[in-house]
């Protein structure tokens, strides 16, 4: 190789590091836009869960009224279908991630296992996820319910999902309807909005904690 061509092939390599260094942060960027998202659709979904705890709110509401229903369930579950795309985007985001730094390393088939196991083994998880399903051609079972404050021992209202309802749907698969048989027959919304971030926030913990432990040099934090 002449000298030419040395510089050449140096300058070559200079380029391809910064691309694959552009390339690597924006991977990042996009993990912590998305875990970003992910909160904030947490947040708004909840807040609407629980905007009808105080009586007024409740009061607002008639449970009677079917187009009042149907509206609340289109708003609803378009927050749910929101809340649920910003998880799986979390989750591929890092499968991509992993992909391109960690594929030959124990790291990959560690994260691929934590993948299968709260993505694919957690039944909350799955029956979030095919309750969009349920939805398709059907509003979402939504219900006032008089639950117990744990702090005061007061009642207040809340709104739940109606699980009688739900539970006469022959679409849920086995894993599924197995989950639903061990709930109640109401069950509030916030319930189930606080257990899924739990989980899906659990699993991107774990994922930072571990890309840190692993990759020191580099300091990615995704959760900045």
């Amino acid at each position: 190789m002449s000298k030419l061509e040395e510089r050449f092939e140096k300058i070559r390599q200079a380029v391809k590091h910064d691309n694959e260094g552009a390339v690597n942060h924006k991977i990042v960027e996009d993990i912590k836009v998305s875990y970003k998202m992910f909160n904030y659709d947490y947040e708004e979904l909840l807040h609407l869960a629980e905007g009808f705890n105080s009586s007024s709110s409740a009061e607002a509401l008639d449970m009677n009224n079917e187009d009042s229903l149907s509206e609340l369930s289109k708003i609803t579950l378009k927050l749910l279908n929101n809340y649920v795309l910003a998880s799986k985007s979390l989750r591929d985001h890092t499968k991509v991630f992993v992909n391109s730094h960690y594929k030959d390393s124990e790291f990959y088939k560690e994260h691929d296992m934590k993948i299968k196991e709260v993505f694919g083994e957690s039944q909350l998880l799955h029956f979030v996820q095919e309750l969009r399903n349920y939805t398709f051609n059907r509003d979402l079972p939504l219900i006032l319910m008089k639950a117990e404050d744990d702090k005061n021992e007061i009642q207040r209202n809340a709104l739940a999902l109606d699980m009688e309802k739900l539970h006469s749907w022959s679409g849920w698969t086995n894993h599924t309807k197995a989950f639903i048989d061990t709930l109640e027959d109401k069950v509030e919304l916030s319930w189930f909005i606080n257990q899924y971030w739990i989980e899906v926030e659990g699993f991107y913990k774990w994922f930072n904690y571990r890309l840190k432990d692993i990759s020191q040099a580099t300091n990615y934090n995704i959760m900045n």
